[in-house]
């Protein structure tokens, strides 16, 4: 299972990241990386890329599109994804959330400003202050309510790092993904797709595990390509007449088959 950390800006998720990858032999999969990788396939530099992403907002797309395509096609291998959004796009993974007084993120960000930003620690503090609203609010925009990453609803994991050091978060994190994982031994994922490489009936006549997860996209496009590789694709069988069922009768469809196995 895949690791997702988020957090306020300056809660010192990154530097946290890093000493669980170096610790328990995971790799550090950050939005970096993607963003990289997006040049790279652009022909420009980073630098570039960053205005890029700048100037066009749709570029977010596709940094979203491959956090959620990389942690669909490496599901077998151990990643942490450091980004302020992976908890939101990357499917099954324990999703931890670093929060911090902002009173001492700005502190902590005032010991080493980069260049051309607020050195002393009352701007630092407005300034993180501003990003994260500012941030808060495009992700509502973009991809609605229940991406507010400030509910921590959405989490598996809440650590406060105001009064810890960053090694102490880092265990903190990974004793809590342990018992976890014990709580939540591996399940089978049943995405619901048009072009699923199995019908339900032959799906429900097979052998159903005892833990299971029906995955179903949204009305007006489904779920990405990408889930075709994530555990077993199911369809539902229907005629030329229909083109597509709505998401509730799908869903209660599916749910019936399921539970009535």
């Amino acid at each position: 299972m895949h690791i997702t950390i988020t957090g306020r800006l300056g809660s010192g998720k990154s530097t946290v990241a890093k000493l669980i990858v170096a610790d328990h032999g995971y790799t550090d999969y950050a939005t970096g990386n993607i963003m990289r990788e997006l040049a790279a396939e652009a022909g420009i530099s980073i630098l570039e890329y960053n205005q890029r992403c700048v100037d066009d907002p749709t570029e977010d797309r596709k940094i979203d599109d491959r956090t959620r395509e990389v942690a669909i096609r490496l599901k077998d291998e151990k990643l942490v994804f450091d980004s302020r959004m992976a908890w939101f796009f990357a499917p099954d993974t324990f999703k931890v959330y670093v929060t911090v007084d902002p009173a001492v993120a700005a502190r902590r960000v005032g010991i080493d400003p980069r260049p051309g930003e607020p050195a002393s620690e009352v701007e630092i503090y407005e300034e993180l202050e501003q990003r994260s609203k500012v941030e808060q609010a495009r992700f509502i925009k973009f991809y609605g309510e229940g991406a507010d990453y400030y509910d921590w609803n959405n989490f598996n994991l809440i650590v406060d790092s105001t009064s810890r050091t960053a090694a102490e978060v880092a265990e903190v994190i990974w004793n809590a993904f342990e018992a976890y994982q014990a709580d939540h031994p591996a399940h089978m994922l049943y995405p619901f797709m048009l072009d699923g490489s199995k019908s339900l009936p032959e799906v429900l006549a097979g052998d159903i595990p005892a833990r299971w997860t029906l995955v179903f996209g949204n009305e007006g496009s489904g779920l990405p390509a990408e889930f075709a590789k994530l555990g077993q694709p199911v369809r539902i069988p229907s005629n030329e007449r229909i083109d597509s069922l709505n998401l509730s009768i799908a869903a209660a469809i599916g749910i019936y088959g399921f539970t009535r196995k």
